[in-house]
């Protein structure tokens, strides 16, 4: 037989098969052995047992799900498997036990399909190349719907951005699932213990969910806590479900700090020559607010109130002739807000 050593290996009388294709198909070299007479159109498998599907089946950390197609040689001559070709590396494996296959001979071919880190539909498609004129090209497809043994969705969450410095706690709820089937049950949610740098709870026990065919699934609800002190911005806690000493999985909560007053435009471009530019302060949290006194740190730029009264929303503007030199600088804004006293506006300068 041609030595086969650039895509297999033979080790205890089994051949792995370590040849893969990632979007485009190599010609298979040549194999051993010479091309049998075909007196009718023998196949080594049927086409009804090219496929096969595992149904539901729940993916957890090191799941593996093997499936072996048998190929029979019914011909009276000797059958070569020229290149096993693994066109989904990703999710799965797969094993030739042989390559060549006497008459009434048989060998099986093991996809085994990754089933970790997975969540829905999981295809591992691999073609089995011979010399058979009449079975050429064998395609063999195992597939899987997965279902994760932990996750996570989202309960209830704020409507929109938080505001800085509210009062009101603002708190989100999400939902943890645990699945499990006949091989190992799902995780007991009532003994897993939240950890995380904002406050967590359970809100009560578990509870049963619908489930899928051979899947079983339970569920928990948390809540968060959201820290709507500091400066705006992006804000992130990692939430880490924990069973004894073993951490499960992690979720990450995210949500978004915003100032009580929004302010547009968020920066003032001035060009030489001067001219007046408007800038429009509106209330988030709907109370009324009054400018009290507006400065500069370049002398040439001023800035006033259009209105000394009390309203949701408020426009400054600003005028100024920057002396050449002056690339940018801050406009200051002082309001009588409860939780905003100062707003700041940068400006550049355009030549």
């Amino acid at each position: 037989m041609t030595a086969l050593s650039d895509f297999r290996f033979i080790q205890a009388g089994v051949v792995f098969v370590a040849f893969a294709a990632s979007g485009c198909r190599h010609e298979a070299f040549e194999g051993g052995g010479g091309t049998p007479t075909v007196e009718a159109t023998p196949a080594l498998i049927a086409e009804a047992d090219r496929r096969f599907d595992f149904g539901f089946v729940v993916s957890r950390p090191g799941r593996r799900s093997p499936h072996a197609y048998r190929l029979t040689n019914t011909t009276t001559n000797v059958v070569n498997l020229l290149n096993v070709i693994n066109y989904k590396t990703c999710c799965g494996s797969v094993r030739a036990e042989k390559l060549k296959l006497d008459p009434g001979e048989s060998a099986e071919v093991e996809v085994t399909l990754h089933l970790d880190n997975q969540f829905g539909d999981v295809v591992n498609t691999t073609e089995v190349v011979t010399d058979l004129a009449s079975d050429e090209r064998i395609e063999l497809r195992t597939s899987a719907t997965t279902v994760p043994f932990l996750r996570v969705e989202p309960a209830s969450t704020p409507d929109g951005p938080i505001l800085a410095g509210s009062k009101a706690e603002t708190v989100a709820a999400f939902e943890v699932f645990a699945a499990g089937d006949a091989s190992e049950p799902p995780i007991d949610l009532d003994v897993v213990e939240l950890d995380s740098t904002i406050p967590v709870e359970w809100t009560g026990p578990k509870q049963d969910s619908p489930s899928e065919d051979g899947v079983v699934v339970q569920s928990r609800v948390f809540r968060a806590a959201l820290d709507a002190t500091g400066e705006p911005g992006e804000r992130r806690a990692e939430v880490v479900m924990r069973k004894g000493s073993d951490d499960l999985f992690r979720h990450v909560v995210s949500w978004t700090i915003v100032a009580p007053i929004a302010v547009a435009p968020e920066m003032i471009v001035l060009k030489s020559g001067g001219r007046d530019h408007r800038v429009t302060l509106k209330s988030r949290d709907q109370q009324a607010f009054r400018v009290t006194r507006i400065e500069c740190d370049a002398p040439e730029v001023h800035g006033r109130a259009a209105s000394g009264e009390p309203a949701l929303t408020q426009v400054v503007e600003v005028e100024g002739d920057p002396k050449p030199g002056t690339a940018r600088g801050v406009v200051s804004v002082f309001t009588d807000h409860p939780t905003l006293s100062k707003i700041e506006v940068p400006f550049i300068v355009l030549d």
